[in-house]
């Protein structure tokens, strides 16, 4: 079984539907479960580091293409793969950001490390783009 919860101040967990809920209620009082820690992905904030490229897309004019701008800085904020191709020529290809390839605390750290190599590369202050960001989410 598979439910969603939120931890509440005293440290337990409450499961967020109804459906979810009844379910719990079939598990008796002392009684051990397993549970997998997973916390799920925030649209929101997905959907915020797509605003983010945005911005950085619309400030800069080296990029024509915002999917390659995308794939730059995810290299640059360190998540990528290395592969070699049938001449033994080194490929660098970012790593997927999709909701299956990454869980919501690895996405934390590499939207935390992607503002680091934005500010790094195009000399942007972290408050800036936080600032000017609200316009593009």
């Amino acid at each position: 079984m598979k439910l969603i919860a939120k931890k509440r101040l005293d440290g337990s967990f409450m499961p967020v539907y109804d459906s979810d809920k009844e379910a719990v209620k079939k598990i008796k009082a002392g009684e051990d479960v397993e549970i997998d820690i997973k916390r799920p992905r925030n649209l929101a904030f997905h959907r915020k580091t797509f605003s983010l490229f945005n911005l950085v897309f619309d400030n800069q004019d080296h990029y024509k293409n915002l999917e390659e701008l995308r794939k730059d800085l995810t290299i640059e904020a360190g998540y990528f793969t290395k592969r070699y191709n049938m001449h033994g020529v080194e490929i660098i290809e970012a790593q997927s950001i999709s909701f299956a390839a990454m869980n919501q605390d690895t996405f934390d750290e590499y939207y935390q490390r992607l503002l680091d190599a934005i500010c790094n590369n195009y000399g942007m202050l972290k408050s800036d783009i936080e600032e000017n960001l609200i316009n593009y989410f």
